[in-house]
């Protein structure tokens, strides 16, 4: 957990996108509770958005809220987006990379 912060924070990060529709992981540290406590410490907002972006089975319409309310963020904060895959390439958050950058002018990295 202490390196995964230091990544943030090294990259700036203000908020935390968790995009898992369901925000608990075996890995110490990550489940919704204590992961939004760590990040507390350390000054960077949890914004839980698994219900709109989650990659699983989230509605078309819930989806486009979504990008509408993460671009608003990302216009007004360094936000980094997290789920349950490690690489963006093999995960929804590539799609939502895209458009972010193609409908908001909003450019994404991986970290």
């Amino acid at each position: 957990m202490q390196t995964f912060l230091e990544i943030l924070k090294a990259n700036n990060i203000d908020v935390l996108v968790d995009l898992r529709e369901k925000p608990c992981s075996r890995v110490k540290g990550f489940s919704i509770r204590k992961l939004e406590a760590a990040l507390k410490e350390v000054a960077i907002k949890y914004e839980w958005m698994g219900k709109l972006l989650g990659g699983f089975t989230v509605s078309r319409e819930s989806w486009l809220e979504g990008c509408e309310t993460l671009a608003a963020l990302a216009r007004s904060h360094t936000v980094v987006m997290m789920c349950m895959e490690a690489r963006s390439s093999q995960c929804h958050r590539k799609e939502l990379g895209k458009i972010l950058e193609n409908d908001h002018g909003i450019v994404s990295t991986d970290l």
